[in-house]
C-alpha cells in the first residue's frame, strides 16, 4: 500500500502515524499495484466507492476521477502535485 500526507501529499510505502515533515495526517492511497500497471480497485476520490481503476467515471457517485495529465497517475482531489511524477497539477 501506498499512503501520503494529506496536508503535504508526501508519499510513504509504510504506515505512518503522523508525516516527519509537516506532522500532517497519513491517510491510505493507491496501492503498488497501480504502479505496476495493473487493473485493480480503486476507492473513488470523491465518495470512496471500491471500483475498477479503468472506470474514469464512478458508478456510485457519477464524478469523473482526475489524472495526472503526464503520467496517466490517478490523483486524489485534493492533490496539487502528482505522487507518480512530480508534475504539479491546475
Amino acid at each position: 500500500m501506498l499512503y501520503s500526507c494529506k496536508k503535504c501529499l508526501k508519499t510513504f510505502e509504510k504506515k505512518i502515524d503522523k508525516c516527519p515533515s509537516c506532522g500532517g495526517e497519513i491517510k491510505q492511497t493507491l496501492t503498488n499495484e497501480y504502479k505496476k500497471g495493473k487493473k485493480i480497485d480503486y476507492k473513488c476520490p470523491h465518495c470512496r466507492y471500491m471500483r475498477p481503476i479503468n472506470f474514469r467515471i464512478c458508478p456510485s457517485c457519477g464524478k469523473r476521477s482526475n489524472r495526472c495529465s503526464n503520467c496517466g497517475y490517478i490523483l486524489d482531489i485534493n492533490f496539487r502535485v502528482c505522487p507518480g511524477c512530480g508534475k504539479k497539477q491546475k
